[in-house]
């Protein structure tokens, strides 16, 4: 009873029953329209004021709703012997008009497409023109079964009694012949055929469009549009990456297929979005960026922003929602992206690791200017320091641009850098975790780098990475686009490594890698560190069960199993 009064609404004094036709069955066109007369609203009037007695009635309309659905979905009912009376259904008001309604659009549809092959060659033609000639032959003899009582055996004619049969054995449905019931539904019969000749005429002499009306006038929909939900979907969201990728995914979606309302985006719709991005060519625009199709994961990645953003706008059971942006297999609209233009991301190597230190970034310039020529001239700044820290912490560039001076713990018994959200910028799904400071950060003079940063007032630990843009709040564009990160990555790695990268094809190593080196060092045997120990500094997923009863690895256990962990054969140049 509890399940079925959600369902009962109350309109003016009398109580209906109201449901939405699900997603599943609003995309066979066809069954909708035979099954719901092609509404979204399934609503059945209860006759009755009384809430006792409504919900009484409910019940039975809820067992036709049910059985409908099925019939649309095209599959079995639960009923273990069809042909017992005990397992039938009634005859409703809704079986009428569905049976109506179905036939009456099957015969317009046949002569809508035959007009519409008609176009297409003087085959289509022959055979349209011969079907106009035994309609016209038959008029008479079909205009007295349908208006009258006549009957026939006629392949041609339709036999309303055969039909009735059907129908009562399809929906399993208690009527029976010498019956009113059985009157009823054949008048059904007819008034479907009658309906149907009716807009075979109309569409012959033009007063009625051979298109579908839904494409010629859509109908107004109450709907949210695409746009207004995923910006009601963005407002819960933390991490602005997200957001702007959100963004981006949408501005994508509505240039390939419009800002279509939720009710109007299909398969089709969805299919359609998949094609244009699935074509389109990317990179190319910047130095080092590789042209190269649009990746499989670049594509699922729109589709599943976006579809969280539209199961997010339907407050309803979810078997009730069909998410069209869900289940589609992304591969059958783009192209392989080869791995020889194309390689894999990774760490950097000890070796790259030297060779990146020879840099005069890390070793002295020319100027204050001129960072990346040697000389004497020695930065002793961000340029520095970044990249050593990222070095031996494993941190995000993110978390590095906007780390407070009162995060680096040196005071502490045991040192460590607390990566958190703070006022200048949020951290990956809010993750809070203690990294250790290895003691050859302390022995570059990290420690005194710090103090000296704090001396002179500043906030962030370093004040001269600018943002990317003159935001500096939490929600500003990402660190890892700043001019310190681009530098890095577009003319320190090329520089120092052109010896090993392999020119026309993408740059497997960037910032970032640091991150990976910084995960095989704690990996190395000879340090012996349990996985999740490593998961725990660097900020990876942990193992079920010690995500479910360690939940945080103390400090206490991770310093001093990886406080003095370095890289083998690694010469530092000394800190400026």
């Amino acid at each position: 009873m509890a399940k079925d009064l959600r369902h009962v609404k109350l309109r003016g004094d009398v109580f209906y029953y109201e449901r939405r036709v699900p997603r599943q069955v609003q995309d066979r066109p066809e069954a909708w329209r035979a099954h719901f007369g092609g509404r979204r609203l399934f609503r059945v009037s209860l006759r009755t004021k009384q809430q006792t007695v409504a919900l009484s009635a409910a019940a039975e309309v809820e067992r036709e709703f049910d059985h409908l659905v099925k019939l649309a979905l095209g599959r079995p009912g639960s009923q273990a012997n069809a042909g017992n009376s005990s397992h039938t259904r009634p005859l409703t008001p809704s079986l009428l008009t569905a049976t109506v309604t179905q036939i009456s659009e099957s015969m317009a549809k046949r002569w809508a497409q035959a007009m519409v092959l008609a176009e297409l060659g003087e085959h289509h033609r022959d055979a349209f023109d011969q079907m106009m000639a035994d309609r016209e032959m038959d008029a008479e003899r079909l205009k007295g079964i349908l208006l009258g009582f006549d009957s026939s055996t006629d392949r041609r004619m339709p036999n309303i009694g055969d039909q009735v049969g059907r129908i009562v054995r399809e929906q399993r449905l208690d009527v029976h012949p010498d019956t009113p019931e059985w009157g009823v539904l054949s008048r059904a019969v007819r008034e479907g055929h009658v309906k149907g000749q009716r807009a075979i005429d109309a569409m012959l002499n033009g007063t009625s469009s051979v298109i579908p009306e839904e494409r010629l006038t859509p109908k107004q929909s109450a709907a949210p549009r695409l746009s207004e939900a995923v910006n009601d979907y963005m407002a819960q969201l933390r991490s602005p990456r997200t957001v702007r990728e959100v963004k981006t995914s949408l501005d994508s979606f509505i240039n390939a297929v419009g800002d279509l309302r939720l009710d109007e985006i299909t398969r089709a719709e969805v299919v359609e979005f998949c094609k244009v991005e699935g074509s389109k060519v990317v990179g190319g625009k910047t130095k080092g960026s590789i042209e190269r199709p649009t990746s499989p994961a670049t594509l699922k990645k729109k589709l599943t922003l976006i579809g969280s953003a539209f199961q997010h706008a339907f407050d309803v059971e979810p078997d009730e929602v069909t998410n069209p942006f869900h289940g589609i297999n992304v591969k059958r609209f783009t192209k392989p992206v080869p791995k020889a233009i194309m390689p894999d991301k990774r760490p950097f190597s000890p070796h790259e690791l030297q060779l990146l230190v020879h840099h005069p970034w890390f070793t002295g310039c020319a100027s204050e200017t001129s960072i990346h020529s040697p000389g004497t001239y020695r930065l002793n700044g961000m340029h520095y320091w970044v990249p050593i820290v990222a070095m031996f912490t494993g941190c995000r560039a993110g978390e590095l641009g906007g780390l407070r001076v009162t995060e680096v713990r040196l005071d502490h018994q045991h040192p460590h850098i607390v990566i958190q959200d703070n006022a200048w910028r949020t951290t990956k799904a809010g993750y809070r975790r203690l990294i250790p400071i290895l003691d050859i950060l302390i022995a570059l003079g990290f420690d005194d780098y710090v103090e000296r940063i704090g001396r002179a007032g500043h906030d962030r630990l370093f004040p001269d990475w600018k943002p990317p843009t003159n935001r500096t709040d939490a929600g500003a564009p990402a660190w890892s686009n700043g001019q310190l990160i681009r530098a890095f990555n577009r003319t320190v790695i090329p520089q120092q490594l052109r010896a090993i990268l392999t020119e026309g094809t993408r740059q497997e190593v960037t910032f970032h890698g640091f991150r990976g080196a910084f995960k095989t060092l704690l990996g190395r045997v000879e340090y012996g560190l349990p996985e999740n120990h490593k998961n725990e500094v660097v900020g990876h997923k942990k193992s079920a069960l010690d995500e479910r009863y360690v939940r945080e690895i103390p400090l206490e256990e991770t310093y001093p199993a990886i406080r003095r962990c370095a890289y083998a054969g690694l010469v530092l140049p000394p800190a400026p």
